[in-house]
């Protein structure tokens, strides 16, 4: 059976970016949190947590309204998902039952995260990094093909960064709380924050004048002021300890840990093509302009090219005839 589209879904814990192949950009991109209650801010959670998913039926709610947004019939078209550094079998196997027995759709195709970024740019090897919303993690991919034993990984990402971005404003004399300001502030990262090139440079600035300092208004009304926390909240991405996260090291170290854990002739070629590719950590830094969308790009592109090839798919009928051989074109399942 031919089938007329292929919709691409690249699920994170923090957001959803949805569009279809051969697309250069996602059509959709909206956060991954249900919140219970519509007047209630504080009844907020998210389904997927550190690259698992916590909540299948509420992740089958939200998918649901994808399918018109994007025009597509799931009878008559192919589904391309992207998979974290840290999915498991299981995650793998829920994943497919979710679009093959519940969207309905007739093929389905599942591509490491790592592998479509450096698709996304033309590359077939690299270290690639993604800062996601709970998770960081660094991949060695070489020929298309992921290193999974040499992978590095910390709990700590994004949301890592509005939390001590929260707790520097509190130091301000301001009574934030997590469970009422946290999107906003979210928001307020994503706007304000950069990360220092020169840190001690910057923090000299910031003590000596008012430059730096700007004003935030949250969705309460309240406006609250910030200066130096601009640069050191991204910091703890490379000093967790300034907030007092239990971790060994920091983006620096985590990189130089996978790649240390490389066999000697491929680590110049890793140092050589250190890809950043987190959807979460939209903080201005000197990077490629396109990566908050790389691992869609590669996934919309390959989705395109792979369209007509039937083997490339775990089709709705191999799912049906035989589960765990059908799985193990995706890594295998459990």
């Amino acid at each position: 059976m031919t089938i007329d589209k292929v919709a691409v879904i690249d699920q994170g814990s923090g957001g959803i970016r949805a569009g279809l192949a051969g697309q250069d950009f996602p059509t959709l991109a909206i956060p991954c949190v249900v919140q219970e209650a519509q007047d209630d801010p504080q009844q907020t959670w998210y389904p997927v947590g550190t690259g698992m998913v916590r909540d299948w039926e509420a992740l089958s709610i939200m998918w649901q309204p994808l399918w018109s947004q994007l025009s597509v019939r799931p009878k008559e078209a192919g589904l391309m998902l992207t998979d974290a550094p840290v999915a498991s079998p299981a995650g793998r196997k829920g994943f497919l039952e979710l679009a093959l027995e519940t969207a309905g759709f007739e093929r389905v195709a599942i591509q490491p995260q790592p592998v479509l970024a450096l698709y996304g740019l033309g590359l077939l090897k690299g270290l690639v990094l993604d800062v996601g919303h709970g998770v960081s993690v660094a991949t060695p991919v070489m020929d298309g093909c992921v290193f999974t034993h040499n992978t590095r990984v910390l709990e700590f990402g994004g949301q890592a960064v509005t939390k001590h971005l929260m707790q520097l404003a509190n130091k301000r004399g301001y009574a934030l709380s997590w469970n009422v300001h946290g999107q906003a502030l979210t928001r307020a990262k994503e706007q304000l924050c950069y990360v220092a090139l020169d840190h001690a440079a910057e923090t000299k600035l910031a003590r000596e004048t008012t430059v730096g300092v700007t004003s935030y208004v949250l969705p309460d009304g309240e406006s609250i002021r910030l200066g130096s926390e601009r640069f050191e909240a991204p910091e703890v991405l490379f000093r967790p300890q300034n907030a007092g996260l239990e971790c060994l090291t920091g983006l620096g170290g985590l990189v130089d840990s996978a790649i240390g854990a490389c066999d000697m002739d491929l680590r110049r070629s890793m140092y050589a093509s250190i890809i950043l590719s987190g959807r979460k950590l939209k903080i201005k830094v000197d990077d490629a302009p396109r990566r908050m969308h790389l691992v869609f790009q590669g996934a919309a592109a390959l989705g395109e090219i792979m369209k007509d090839q039937r083997e490339f798919w775990v089709t709705k009928q191999e799912w049906e005839e035989d589960p765990y051989r059908a799985g193990a074109k995706v890594g295998g399942i459990t």
